[in-house]
């Protein structure tokens, strides 16, 4: 199981954790973690106050927290009203999913009723105040989401006793609200809502570290406060010195890698003319003659073919992609294209087919006894029309050698403009492996 996703709200500094200041817990999005220890020492009456503090948004999240099964561990205070203006005044406990109340009372008696926080709670030694529960201690939004109000649906409260005093008032404790069908049947449990008192003898960053750790179960580390960062000394500078120019050097060489990763991609991109059919296959053949040196230009009688020009003579090109072996209606359809374009343009123009036939095999599994690319009755056809027949399974592997500069451009062009039947490269592909 993972580690919980803790946030704290109120005290910074913590490691292994999130931490988020009073007045911007509103914009964070709350149901989102697992835990939210909130530290209510550090809730002055001047954030209260202020336009930042947004009290029904954080009762909104974190009443969603509790009803989706996270916890939430409050480290209290004895409650007071806070005057925001002339006339109205909230309650300390005012962005709390659940109604907590307090008396003011001072003891120094501490029982244990149910080991939990231990590493906090030990501390207590005397307490100014104690907690107590209403009967209707949910808050309206925390009883919306567990369905309260409906028929047929009870919400039930769950009151577990962590620590009390000798007159048994709560010092430290929890409660769950279990929603149930009238028949018993359980509907919803939600998390768990943990009151402890913030202990007047501890440092509160040291309070809330002793939560954490018994949370996730990691030793908080004391973290460097913001005003240290202003302090200077000479041995770090150097380093610092190095470390910028280490950067700088490495962005350079991530810059150079993402240039090589780049170039690989648009070369094995070329793999497209072994798998793909239509518009794609039609335009990474474009593509590729043009890289060798030819010209391409639209046509204008089909989606699957282009015009090719090289050394002064115009070759009409259809590409096909399929999963079995070019047919004599693959010829067909060029040679339409031939004469039409013969008819509209009066110009004559040689046939080229790129046939990809079964493409969804490897190559090495093409051109078999039982995967011909060309049939004979397609090549005889294609010979009788002067259509030269290219296979993609021929034809990558000599364009692959140009890409390395291994084969000259113009050999390639010439020998598909020249060809008549089905293209043979074997020589031009003559000693690779």
């Amino acid at each position: 199981m993972s580690d919980p996703k803790v946030l704290v709200i109120g005290s910074s500094g913590h490691s292994h954790v999130e931490c988020v200041s009073w007045e911007n817990a509103a914009a964070v999005n709350l149901p989102d973690f697992d835990i939210a220890v909130i530290n209510v020492r550090s809730l002055s009456d001047n954030i209260v106050q202020s336009e930042k503090f947004q009290a029904p948004k954080i009762r909104n999240g974190l009443a969603r927290l509790l009803a989706s099964g996270g916890r939430i561990i409050v480290l209290g205070l004895a409650e007071r009203r806070i005057r925001v203006r002339d006339h109205d005044y909230v309650d300390l406990y005012d962005w709390s999913p659940v109604d907590i109340q307090t008396k003011q009372e001072t003891g120094n008696t501490v029982k244990w009723e149910k080991v939990r926080y231990v590493k906090l709670l030990d501390h207590l030694k005397e307490w100014s105040f104690y907690y107590y529960l209403r009967r209707s201690s949910i808050s309206s939004e925390l009883f919306e989401l567990c369905g309260g109000g409906k028929n047929g649906v009870n919400i039930v409260s769950d009151i577990t006793v962590y620590q009390a005093n000798r007159y048994e008032k709560m010092l430290a404790g929890e409660i769950a609200y279990l929603v149930q069908e009238d028949n018993g049947d359980p509907i919803l449990q939600t998390g768990v809502f943990a009151f402890l008192p913030a202990i007047e003898s501890l440092e509160e960053r040291h309070m809330v570290n002793l939560v954490l750790e018994d949370l996730i179960d990691l030793p908080q580390v004391a973290l460097q406060p913001a005003w240290a960062d202003g302090i200077s000394m000479e041995v770090a500078s150097a380093i610092t010195e190095q470390i910028d120019t280490k950067r700088k050097a490495l962005k350079a060489l991530q810059g150079e890698l993402q240039t090589l990763a780049s170039k690989k991609a648009d070369i094995e991109s070329h793999k497209k003319l072994l798998y793909e059919s239509g518009r794609e296959l039609e335009e990474r053949f474009a593509l590729c003659l043009r890289m060798l040196g030819g010209k391409v230009t639209p046509a204008k009688y089909s989606q699957e073919e282009f015009i090719l020009e090289h050394a002064g003579a115009l070759f009409l090109v259809e590409c096909k992609g399929i999963g079995k072996s070019v047919a004599l209606t693959h010829v067909r359809q060029l040679t339409d294209y031939m004469l039409k374009f013969e008819e509209d343009e009066n110009k004559q123009g040689k046939g080229i087919l790129f046939g990809n036939a079964w493409k969804e095999l490897p190559p090495e599994r093409r051109d078999g006894d039982e995967t011909v690319v060309f049939p004979d009755n397609v090549e005889k056809r294609a010979i009788q029309l002067d259509i030269a027949l290219v296979s993609s399974t021929a034809f990558f592997p000599v364009f692959e050698r140009f890409l390395a500069g291994r084969v000259a451009a113009d050999a390639i062009l010439q020998r598909m403009t020249s060809s008549v039947g089905v293209v043979d490269f074997s020589d031009l592909t003559a000693g690779a492996k």
